[in-house]
């Protein structure tokens, strides 16, 4: 030992460490510096890793070759198999429940004895009003189906009136392009012809007098009246002449085209109304639609709360399901959570959801035990176990693992998952709760490296070689709890600590 701390002081000596100028005071108060006190505080200074000790024998284990027993001694709870529980669902009843009778606890009752009966009275009060709800429901959907069925008649028959109005104001404007305004014109011609001639036959009329009083031997007076009433006949005519001048001029300058301008108004009205008759017609259908949608939903909801009051109605009614023993309470995480019997005494008032009572058959039991983690892989579905009555000494019954559940429990620090046995017909004495003893005998593996659990942690052992504790990481496989199966990273003589380092 001597000549390795002499090599570590002279190594520290020739990489310049200044840790021996440190000392040198510290030596001269104490005394010489010698080369163990070199050493030794050369050695505080060093890294932890470096400067660990050598563990005791007692704080070692030496991986070895033995046998791992995988016999599982377990606590179990016997529970109910497929239990009833009477309890009061209601989907639409709002008022309390309160009931009128109700079987004893500890009572035998077989599939279709009532186990509970409620006061019905308030619920079948609202049944009734849901019911007149409903029939107003129906009639309000009928009526908006028929309004949607007559609107959309309606609108049909409004729009081919529209339609047809447009039509007509655009044929009125082809008539008066391709007929009435050559009928017009025609027309005008022709009256200020008749004019013109009726002007002209009255001038030569009048020419004609003039020329023949000459000749003729009339007295003057016959001659003046002749003469002045052809006169005023032809005043007449070119009065008349120039009047319906100016009433052509209107026509032809501004009664034609004005009239025009009304047949393509008429034509940009038509189409507007056809445009606009189109727009409500599609909002109409819209809330008609609406309508009937709004009164189907308004039916349905109706018809649902109705059936759901039935039900309910139906339900204040409990009957047990099963043959079996009547408890007050529940079942619940291995153990009974009771009631009073009061609870279910006549007038008393109980809560929708609540568990009143469970019934359970006394011979269909199983047994539900507590997995530690660490034994979890031990356990498959089918392996064989056999489960003992605490409560009936002597007694056993052979019992096969039905599930495991994926998901634990904490049991204080430690993770428990429940395995469920499936058992046989069980003696009628025995009641959910009991507890038992149960082994699985999961067999031996023999002749394989074995380690205490303690000395692997996080998949790392830490193996002693001297004073160097150096970790190796390890492959584990099967555990009886106390030793673990060592597959890969140790050999057989490897010394390791006890308690591998977190």
């Amino acid at each position: 030992m001597l000549g390795r701390r002499t090599l570590l002081l002279f190594c520290a000596t020739l990489a310049g460490v200044s840790v021996l100028a440190s000392l040198r005071p510290a030596a001269r108060a104490e005394g010489p510096v010698t080369q163990e006190s070199h050493v030794a505080a050369l050695a505080t200074t060093l890294p932890t890793s470096q400067a660990t000790t050598e563990p005791k024998a007692d704080e070692t284990v030496t991986v070895a070759r033995g046998t791992l027993d995988l016999r599982l001694d377990l606590d179990a709870v016997f529970v109910p198999v497929d239990p009833f529980e009477a309890r009061v669902k209601t989907q639409a009843y709002q008022g309390d429940l309160v009931v009128v009778r109700a079987v004893k606890p500890g009572a035998r009752v077989v599939k279709g004895d009532v186990l509970v009966e409620l006061e019905t009275r308030q619920a079948e009060r609202q049944l009734d009003s849901a019911t007149s709800e409903l029939l107003t429901a129906k009639a309000n959907f009928d009526k908006a189906s028929a309004d949607l069925a007559q609107g959309t008649t309606a609108d049909a028959l409004q729009a081919g009136q529209v339609d047809d109005g447009m039509r007509r104001a655009e044929a009125s404007v082809k008539w008066w392009d391709d007929n009435d305004v050559k009928y017009m014109g025609g027309a005008l011609d022709l009256n200020e012809k008749m004019q013109s001639f009726q002007v002209d036959s009255s001038a030569d009329e009048l020419d004609q007098l003039k020329k023949m009083y000459k000749s003729e031997d009339l007295t003057n007076e016959t001659a003046d009246i002749v003469l002045k009433r052809a006169v005023t006949t032809l005043d007449i005519y070119k009065q008349m002449q120039s009047l319906n001048g100016l009433q052509t001029r209107k026509m032809r300058d501004y009664e034609i085209a004005f009239t025009r301008e009304q047949l393509s108004r008429g034509v940009e009205v038509a189409r507007g109304l056809v445009t606009q008759t189109a727009s409500q017609h599609a909002q109409q259908a819209v809330l008609r639609q609406t309508a009937v949608d709004a009164a189907r939903i308004a039916l349905d909801t109706a018809a649902e709360k109705v059936d759901e009051l039935a039900q309910d109605v139906a339900g204040f009614t409990i009957k047990s399901e099963v043959d079996g023993v009547v408890v007050y309470g529940s079942f619940k995480n291995k153990a009974w959570q009771t009631q009073p019997e009061e609870t279910l005494h006549t007038r008393e008032k109980v809560v929708a959801g609540q568990v009143l009572l469970t019934v359970y058959e006394p011979r269909k039991l199983k047994a539900v035990v507590d997995l530690p983690e660490p034994r979890l892989a031990l356990v498959s579905k089918g392996q064989k176990a056999r489960v003992s009555p605490v409560a009936l000494p002597g007694v056993s019954y052979e019992a096969t693992v039905d599930s495991v559940d994926p998901v634990g429990a904490m049991k204080g620090t430690d993770q428990t998952f429940d395995a469920t046995l499936r058992l046989p017909v069980v003696d009628a004495r025995l009641v959910p709760g009991f507890k038992a003893d149960v082994v699985i005998d999961g067999g031996e593996v023999a002749n394989v490296l074995v380690l205490q659990v303690s000395a692997v942690s996080k998949g790392r052992a830490w193996v002693v070689d001297g004073e160097k504790h150096s970790p190796r990481n390890v492959v584990v496989g099967r555990s009886d709890g106390t030793n673990v199966e060592i597959l890969t990273g140790l050999t057989e003589g490897d010394v390791v600590l006890k308690e591998a380092k977190k």
